[in-house]
């Protein structure tokens, strides 16, 4: 049966929540009113009626709905809304709500009814008059108690200000405070004097002499931290020979930087032709100012010769020194 009207005064609501549990008890709201079909005729019929609360007339989405089964007498029925679905504060807020209504499988009743309070409802956001409360919690917390004193925090209590007190003992020195952020950094200083930033020597057997430069004496290694460093090298070797006469010795001080691995690089011009009889054995040395990157590197006495003769070979010692200019 379509097209089903129903006569009822626009919807007012009154709340009233009672005792101590008053917060948990489910809000409902009567409605009553009188249904007829096409023709005019009350009903007399069980349906499931959708009862739905939406915040504007045209809506297409209820905030709030539930559904009643209704047996209707004569058209005449009586619901508490809520009783299934809870309509709590963020459903009725105070602003503008409306009342649809769907019977059985018609569409949704036009126009829907705009909710409205009873008088005295008007009321029930503000207290005017003697309230008798046996005890006044906020948020759960009790701040009066049933004897009617207050127990919650007293901040915010203030009466009027006393005499000022003598002064007190100066109490201990608190801890210190978190560091303030760096100030503006200062004009640089004149420079320092130039000083020894590292110092190393080593000692050890070496190579003999090759036709390939190659380090002789066993090298020391340095770090070059920063421009302007200079490494003054001190390297010495034991040369000689054996039955044969040897000549055509080539020395240097040279570096060789050690990561990533670098060629081995001569100082300066270093000494050449240098030759010694059979069965012969002098110490041999060289120094030099090196002037390089920053860096690792081995320096020492390096050298070559065409001759194979150069046998006789034994310890050698080499120092270095960093230093700034």
């Amino acid at each position: 049966m379509k097209a089903r009207t129903i006569n009822a005064p626009v919807l007012a609501v009154a709340i009233a929540l009672a005792g101590p549990a008053a917060a948990a008890v489910p809000i409902t709201i009567t409605h009553q009113g009188r249904l007829f079909d096409a023709a005019g005729q009350p009903i007399d019929d069980t349906l499931d009626v959708v009862f739905a609360l939406y915040d504007a007339i045209d809506a297409p989405v209820p905030i709030w709905s539930e559904v009643h089964t209704i047996t209707f007498d004569h058209g005449y029925f009586s619901v508490d809304l809520g009783e299934v679905a809870p309509i709590d504060k963020p459903v009725l807020d105070g602003t503008a709500r409306y009342l649809g209504i769907t019977v059985g499988n018609d569409p949704e009743m036009v126009p829907r009814a705009r909710v409205a309070s009873v008088p005295y409802a008007l009321q029930a956001s503000n207290v005017s008059g003697d309230i008798t409360p046996n005890s006044i919690s906020i948020g759960g917390q009790l701040v009066i108690d049933s004897s009617g004193l207050w127990v919650g925090q007293p901040v915010g209590l203030k009466g009027e200000p006393g005499p000022s007190g003598p002064a007190g003992p100066v109490g201990p020195a608190g801890p210190p405070g978190v560091a303030g952020p760096p100030g503006v950094q200062g004009a640089a200083g004149p420079p320092g004097p130039p000083g020894v930033v590292s110092s190393t020597s080593v000692s050890g057997a070496g190579l003999d002499p090759r036709m390939t430069p190659q380090f002789l004496a066993a090298p020391a290694t340095v770090s070059v931290t920063a421009l302007g460093q200079r490494i003054v090298v001190v390297s010495n070797k034991a040369l000689g020979t054996d039955e044969t006469p040897a000549d055509k010795l080539l020395l240097w001080i040279c570096s060789q930087q050690i990561a990533p691995v670098g060629e081995l690089t001569p100082a300066g011009t270093g000494v050449y032709a240098l030759q010694l009889p059979a069965n012969t054995r002098i110490s041999m040395g060289l120094s030099a100012v090196l002037s390089l990157p920053p860096g690792q590197y081995n320096v020492g006495l390096c050298g070559r010769s065409d001759s194979p003769f150069w046998t006789n070979n034994d310890y050698s010692y080499t120092s270095a020194v960093v230093t700034m200019e």
